[in-house]
């Protein structure tokens, strides 16, 4: 299963069937068909660097889905389209048999850096020795799943000093770190945090740009 996203700049220009007798050609299948967001494709061949690097040319990206038997075509559209969203966001080409599956892996390093930019923004702007320190402490607490005595043993922090300074880190964040779905957020943005500090974020103070 193969999903074409079409470049923002080029809307079929050559007209639908020309479109659609080019992308059976290069992939060697009849059965293409063409979609709001570019296509979608079954084909046999092995979509491989030569292929992809032709696809690319013509300024498309692709999502490459693992191989899938007749009956599990409609599962391999659905993980598929699941992918598209990365490459719309990133204009980089995605083969699935290399993703790791996981929060992190899908998310990707752009999508990831905007996630810990945004909810870890008052933490990144500090300046770096404080901001690592903190992130230290919440990256442990966290990973110690909220357990006091684990956390100052990972940091080397009184219990009491990890209590205060995750209390502080709740209200700069201005997050109730007793919500599950909060502390998620917050382990999966750390994933990220050293890249979104590289590109300099700086707290969301509603002056814009």
């Amino acid at each position: 299963m193969v999903q074409g996203i079409r470049p923002k700049a080029a809307a079929a220009a050559d007209g639908p069937v020309r479109e659609l007798l080019q992308w059976r050609r290069l992939f060697d299948t009849k059965m293409v068909e063409l979609t709001d967001y570019g296509f979608a494709a079954v084909t046999r061949l092995k979509v491989d660097d030569q292929l992809l690097a032709e696809v690319e040319q013509l300024g498309w990206r692709l999502v490459v889905g693992g191989a899938a038997e007749l009956p599990a075509l409609a599962a391999a559209y659905r993980s598929a389209s699941a992918l598209r969203p990365r490459v719309q966001a990133t204009g980089t080409t995605v083969r699935e048999e290399e993703l790791t599956w996981s929060v992190t892996g899908l998310l990707g390093g752009e999508a990831g850096g905007m996630l810990a930019s945004r909810l870890l923004a008052p933490v990144l702007g500090q300046e770096p020795e404080r901001r690592e320190a903190q992130l230290q402490v919440l990256r442990a607490w966290l990973g110690a799943n909220g357990n006091w005595d684990a956390t100052a043993k990972d940091t080397g922090l009184h219990r009491n000093s990890v209590r205060r300074q995750i209390n502080a880190l709740a209200e700069i964040l201005d997050v109730d770190l007793a919500q599950a779905g909060t502390r998620a957020e917050l382990w999966i943005a750390l994933q990220f945090a050293d890249s979104a500090a590289i590109t300099g974020a700086a707290p969301d103070n509603g002056t814009g740009a």
